[in-house]
């Protein structure tokens, strides 16, 4: 620590104060970063708040907490993005305080400016009532059906999830297909299968093989027909239902929609087995 303490005198001298207090945070020096701030030294949010989260770690929250509102008002705390660090930390302190109501109700509040999953963690480290998932989901859930999803994913409730995806409308499914990655959807299809949730599973990748397909493009074939290789292979034990018909009736359906774009039939024939394509139909037998 001592050459790390040299160093930072030689960044004082060149009136590199940020720079210093970097370094006074790795080795956790919260006397010298405290007279940075108390000298109006320390003026960025970025540095602040990683002040107050050391001065958190430290058991110092009162101090803490009145670091956290000197720079409450703040713009540049927005500007920088870092208003969730922020909200984070703060609640945090307070709840080291015994202000439990308080850091809940800052949670919340952080939460539904933007669905971190952080804020729910937190509340929970106070409130073990099992209606808080309820709570949170339905907060994410009025932002948008896209919101809820990645939500959910973050707090591994697949049961939950599975019932979201399950009860999802058409526009619902769009909204999540225009907002989220493909390869994010197809990792939430793949553990939704791996915990028990075939139907869902099944139904997210042909959401996908059909958002791959509305692309147009030849090299999205390939995707879209991984996809519906996989969608065959969760679906091997599920009972068909209307929202998800027999494998057979879906790629007839499929058929039907878009049966003149042949590069994506060829990739089809080649990827699935037990498939079959005659000039103006399909048929499927596993």
């Amino acid at each position: 620590y001592n050459v790390i303490r040299v160093l930072r005198e030689s960044l004082l001298k060149t009136g590199d104060v940020n720079g210093a207090v970097e370094l006074s945070l790795y080795i956790r020096d919260v006397d010298f970063i405290r007279q940075c701030f108390e000298k109006r030294k320390l003026n960025q949010p970025e540095y602040i708040i990683k002040f107050a989260e050391l001065l958190v770690d430290e058991l110092c929250t009162e101090e803490a907490i009145q670091v956290l509102n000197k720079i409450k008002e703040d713009k540049s705390v927005d500007q920088a993005g870092l208003r969730d660090k922020w909200t984070e930390v703060l609640a945090l302190a307070l709840i080291e305080e015994g202000e439990i109501q308080q850091a809940k109700t800052i949670c919340i509040d952080g939460f539904k400016n933007r669905c971190d999953v952080i804020f729910y963690n937190i509340y929970n480290l106070v409130e073990k009532n099992n209606d808080s998932l309820d709570l949170f989901s339905g907060i994410a859930k009025k932002k948008g059906f896209p919101f809820v999803i990645l939500f959910l994913s973050g707090t591994d409730s697949y049961g939950k999830l599975d019932s979201e995806v399950m009860n999802a409308s058409e526009n619902e499914i769009a909204e999540m297909m225009s907002l989220l990655r493909g390869s994010f959807v197809r990792t939430l299809s793949s553990e939704l299968y791996r915990h028990g949730y075939a139907c869902s599973a099944t139904l997210l990748r042909r959401v996908l093989a059909e958002d791959s397909i509305s692309r147009s493009q030849s090299k999205y074939y390939t995707y879209a027909a991984s996809d519906m290789k996989k969608s065959i292979d969760y679906s091997k034990d599920i009972a068909w239902t209307e929202k998800i018909p027999s494998t057979e009736e879906y790629l007839k359906s499929l058929f039907i929609e878009h049966k003149r774009k042949y590069a994506l039939w060829e990739i089809m024939l080649e990827k699935i087995a037990g498939l079959a394509i005659e000039k103006d139909s399909v048929s499927y037998s596993a």
